[in-house]
């Protein structure tokens, strides 16, 4: 996985160093159109300046006119004009024969000039003195006469070399902007074929990383989900079983061993929770659900917990929840329960005397939501700087000394932490060594929303029913958990039950009488409790239908979720907890009745 995340690394490098030679190749291609018009400039427009100049200084009004006067005339005025329009015109012819651009074949018709312009100079000296001796204007033109036609063509294809010369720039220089043109356009077309290509096989291959990598999430959650069942499965006979032999006449000595592994087995229970929490918060799976739920009710179940451990070593555990707090609000009260419990818990674990409080405030406050503070207070050993630092990391404690003295698995504060920022609140603590310590949390609740009134099935089966009318039908294939489940039914009073091993043994046990609950366990062989609660709610309607609850040690949030999707009416996860499947025996006992 490194190496392929560095070969990611160099993608966008390449694609830089892609698109970079592109713009330079553009910019070459630019340069040379800027080039190009350099040199039209240089030797198109140059020349045919000088060559206008020329043809001003020779032509009418110039050198040439000059003579044809002074001829005529015989004034040393044109004399004179014509002779420095002569010297001028060379010059120029001068200039552009150093001209670097001039071709070969410029040059000469630009000698044929010069020549021309010359014997028209030398001319006037021969001008001058025929007319001294006396010769007519006829025979003195005759003297003097010079051919102009080499001149004149000379004139001519210069006019149009200059022409020529014009189209084939304009042409170079429309090739080359073709040329740039094309070079660009293919540049585009292939940086995207690149980009698309890379785009391409990065999107695959971070496809097939994320398979991989649920994949192995999966794995992961399937194991825990699997190790979490085969420990609870056991777990839940040795804490149901430590709970009934509670309840015997028992020597000291006995209860107190009894009540060691029942403590153990809570114990246990508790780090398979943290770990199957830590689980889920890993892979992004944390859920918050809002319901309605009771505020006080909430905080006041959670601290009762507690109070056979404090009064048992006469900690004074004292409740402040401001009055100005809705009775009835809107939250998640399981993941705050699990917080409290939590922080309640850490506080009794490491306060050997003295106190723990708990205060409930509005920090904040609408029409729509109440935003509320929660701290916990305690007089325990407290907590050092360097340790409050790491507290909330995953698998931390203060100490090694801590973890061996109290246990725990160091995950308890991570979770409050993920808990309550999913809640919207924050947690923090404030602590000193051997003075005790502060946690406070803030978590958003909302306006208690409308609720439908539960619709409640009737289950006709008259008017004067007891317990020994109340039937349930268990379907659980451990031999421990059946014999659990019935010393439980038992210590509560129901006698009128009957336990099979699978879900198809439990369609034939309907099949033949009818029951008022179903405690349907979900992992069995034959035909599983899903499928058998899938073939009941099918078959039996209305008020025929027995409640179905599910008895099991699977825990994931997906699993309760599947259940309620197929129709369950609830669901009672092991170990069991004795009051809880209690309130759901009698609940649904008073239904009937």
């Amino acid at each position: 996985m490194k190496n392929y995340q560095q070969r990611l690394m160099i993608v966008p490098l390449l694609i830089c160093i892609f698109l970079s030679s592109v713009a330079i190749f553009q910019y070459i291609k630019i340069d040379n159109i800027r080039q190009e018009w350099s040199q039209y400039l240089n030797t198109v427009d140059s020349k045919g300046l000088l060559y206008g100049e020329l043809k001003d200084t020779l032509g009418f009004g110039g050198a040439h006119h000059a003579f044809k006067n002074y001829i005529l005339r015989g004034s040393e005025r044109y004399s004179k004009f014509a002779s420095e329009s002569m010297e001028n015109a060379l010059n120029i012819l001068n200039e552009l024969e150093r001209n670097p651009t001039i071709t070969p074949e410029e040059f000469v018709h630009i000698q044929n000039i010069y020549s021309t312009v010359q014997k028209y100079k030398d001319n006037i000296s021969i001008a001058r003195n025929l007319r001294e001796q006396g010769y007519s204007i006829r025979r003195i033109d005759e003297n003097v006469k010079v051919d102009d036609d080499p001149a004149i063509e000379a004139f001519n294809w210069l006019k149009n070399n200059q022409a020529a010369l014009k189209v084939e720039a304009t042409a170079r220089i429309k090739s080359a902007e073709n040329d740039a043109k094309v070079a660009l356009f293919m540049g585009l077309i292939l940086s995207t074929i690149f980009i698309f290509s890379i785009t391409y096989y990065t999107s695959v291959k971070l496809v097939e990383a994320k398979i991989k990598a649920e994949s192995v999430a999966n794995l992961k959650s399937n194991f825990l989900a699997n190790m979490s069942h085969e420990i609870r499965t056991p777990l839940n006979g040795i804490i149901g079983f430590t709970g009934i032999l509670s309840d015997l006449k028992l020597s000291t000595e006995a209860k107190e061993q009894v009540r060691y592994i029942k403590e153990c087995g809570e114990s246990l229970a508790a780090i398979i929770n943290d770990i199957l929490d830590f689980s889920k918060i890993s892979a992004g799976k944390l859920s918050i659900v809002k319901s309605n739920f009771n505020i006080r009710n909430c905080v006041f179940s959670t601290i009762h917990i507690f109070d056979h451990i404090t009064t048992s070593r006469g900690i004074d555990l004292k409740i402040d929840i401001e009055s100005d707090i809705p009775d009835i609000l809107s939250g998640d009260s399981l993941r705050l329960k699990q917080v409290l419990t939590n922080l309640i818990g850490n506080a009794v674990k490491f306060t050997e005397k003295g106190s723990i409080e708990v205060k409930v405030k509005v920090v904040q406050k609408s029409d729509s939501y109440y935003k509320l503070q929660f701290k916990v207070k305690d007089t325990g050993i407290g907590i050092g700087p360097e340790a409050q630092a790491r507290l909330f990391h995953s698998f931390e404690q203060a100490d090694v000394s801590t973890s061996r003295k109290y246990g725990g698995t160091g995950l308890g504060l991570s979770i409050s932490k993920k808990l309550v920022e999913a809640m919207g609140g924050e947690i923090s603590v404030s602590s000193e060594k051997g003075i005790g310590s502060e946690f406070t949390f803030s978590i958003m609740t909302y306006a208690p929303e409308e609720e439908a009134a539960p619709v409640q099935k009737k289950v006709e089966r008259g008017l004067n029913t007891n317990y020994d009318d109340f039937k349930i039908l268990v379907a659980e294939d451990n031999k421990v958990n059946q014999l659990l489940v019935k010393k439980l039914l038992q210590k509560l009073g129901y006698t009128n039950f009957k336990i099979v091993d699978n879900g198809k043994l439990a369609i034939e046990a309907l099949n033949e009488e009818d029951f008022h609950l179903i405690l349907m366990d979900i992992q069995m062989p034959v035909m599983d409790g899903y499928e058998a609660a899938r073939t009941i709610i099918k078959y039996w309607k209305d008020e025929k239908r027995p409640f179905i609850y599910a008895l099991s040690a699977n825990v994931m949030e997906e699993d309760k979720r599947k259940a309620r999707e197929i129709g369950f009416d609830g669901y009672i996860q092991k170990p069991i907890d004795v009051d809880e499947f209690s309130q759901v025996l009698e609940r649904h006992q008073d239904v009937m009745a």
